[in-house]
């Protein structure tokens, strides 16, 4: 089954993993539409791919996107909405971050959503 993963801030690359771990790129895409067509199309199918726990990237890369940019959080709001987690402190700790009012409190705002996802992912 061939997914996609998010390589670089602007880099989709569209891929599939042996039995054995090992991950097989096939193609790389500017965005995460372009990506999510491509790996339909390799499915066999039309549509894009509705999120599932197997598309869901490692933590780590997560964490190390800026997760307060729009298309960014919209996409994480995405996973955290087809995986059961809750919503409003997703919302809640993202408005703590665009309202904070200086470098400190961003970064304790960004920490403590970046600590939600890191728990929301572990308990998956």
């Amino acid at each position: 089954m061939y997914v996609y993963i998010q390589t670089e801030p602007t880099l989709f690359t569209v891929g599939f993993h042996s039995p054995n771990g090992e991950w097989h790129p096939d193609s790389d895409h500017p965005t995460r539409k372009e990506a999510a067509q491509q790996v339909a199309k390799l499915n066999g199918s039309h549509e894009a791919p509705t999120i599932s726990k197997e598309l869901l990237p490692p933590s780590l890369l997560v964490l190390n996107i800026d997760i307060c940019e729009d298309e960014n959080f919209q996409w994480l709001r995405g996973i955290v909405e087809a995986t059961n987690g809750d919503l409003k402190t997703v919302d809640h700790l993202r408005r703590k971050a665009n309202t904070a009012r200086n470098t400190k409190q961003l970064i304790e705002a960004e920490k403590e959503l970046k600590t939600f996802i890191k728990d929301h992912f572990t308990n998956l």
